[in-house]
């Protein structure tokens, strides 16, 4: 009994770590993709577009999250035992639904977050110098407080949905994943077959 408590002490242990460093350098990723986007981008339009893009990339991994934590194992599991196609990803998304809501909802919903603040200076700074507008305070707590109010309506309605239909959500997931994981493999399997002429 110790041995397992121990066991799984590690796990989350090592979960912790784990999750850090890929929180660290996707969060640099994240960043520097954004600042280098909007670096290349002059319209303010584009620019709000991205903010609207990065809030919802949030709303949905939150999405995510709250599902796997919501789905019922029994329907997967049979149809994971008869083979259906998705349904083994799917499986495994609900086998590991502490780890998946961590990764979605904390680590991408949070690096969102963090993204969507910065794009919104970004916004108001290029309001100001480039439309001439004044108030530029005003301005940010306006631009700031649309956005709270966007990402947590559409958290509230991306919840009731997990909740309400979260094993049909990871299912679908499931789905997304193997067909992702089938793209990918496509390339490695042709190189495979011209190494072998």
């Amino acid at each position: 009994m110790k041995n397992k408590e121990k066991e799984k002490q590690n796990a989350v242990l090592r979960w912790t770590v784990i999750i850090s460093i890929w929180t660290f350098f996707l969060a640099v990723i994240f960043s520097f993709l954004s600042q280098f986007i909007l670096s290349q981008v002059t319209s303010t339009i584009i620019t709000f577009l991205v903010l609207i893009i990065t809030v919802l990339i949030g709303i949905f991994f939150d999405l995510i999250g709250v599902s796997a934590t919501s789905a019922s194992e029994a329907p997967i599991n049979a149809k994971a035992a008869k083979k259906v196609y998705g349904a083994k990803k799917a499986n495994n998304l609900v086998k590991n639904r502490d780890q998946v809501a961590n990764f979605c909802a904390d680590v991408i919903g949070d690096i969102a977050g963090i993204a969507s603040g910065t794009i919104t200076t970004i916004l108001v700074m290029r309001l100001i110098t480039h439309q001439e507008m004044l108030g530029s305070t005003a301005l940010n707590i306006v631009l700031t407080a649309f956005i709270s109010a966007f990402t947590v309506g559409g958290k509230s309605i991306g919840k009731y949905l997990a909740v309400t239909k979260g094993t049909y959500i990871i299912y679908i997931v499931g789905i997304f994943l193997t067909k992702l994981e089938e793209f990918i493999s496509i390339p490695k399997r042709y190189i495979s077959s011209l190494m072998d002429k």
